[in-house]
């Protein structure tokens, strides 16, 4: 089992916007993982509390990803000076990757420098 994590900030508290970041989010960590989505296990995805106009996980299976896959979403602990409006993500797939490639997109991405 591989574990490769993802992270994008939501400009805007908005159903269109938490779709469109949602899936860009999923559809990058697909494209530099090369993974097949029948071999991803599960996704878990936690959600800052200032995102509440639509659940990630409905987002995914309203465009048509991960219809057989187990989505959980979580909200994330409230910690002081975190970034707002950020949606994390914990895939975990059984595709053998030689050198997983974690996603960290557009604010999100000072949450790890080291990538």
């Amino acid at each position: 089992m591989t574990a490769i994590r993802g992270a994008i900030d939501v400009v805007q508290n908005t159903e269109e916007e938490i779709s469109n970041r949602t899936c860009q989010l999923y559809r990058e960590l697909c494209l530099r993982n090369d993974l097949q989505e029948r071999l991803v296990s599960a996704l878990i995805i936690s959600l800052t509390e200032d995102i509440d106009c639509k659940n990630p996980a409905t987002c995914l299976r309203e465009k048509g990803f991960l219809s057989e896959t187990p989505l959980f979403c979580v909200q994330e602990a409230r910690i002081k000076g975190q970034l707002p409006r950020i949606i994390r993500f914990l895939l975990l797939t059984e595709q053998k990757i030689d050198k997983r490639h974690d996603v960290y997109l557009g604010k999100a991405a000072s949450l790890r420098p080291d990538l």
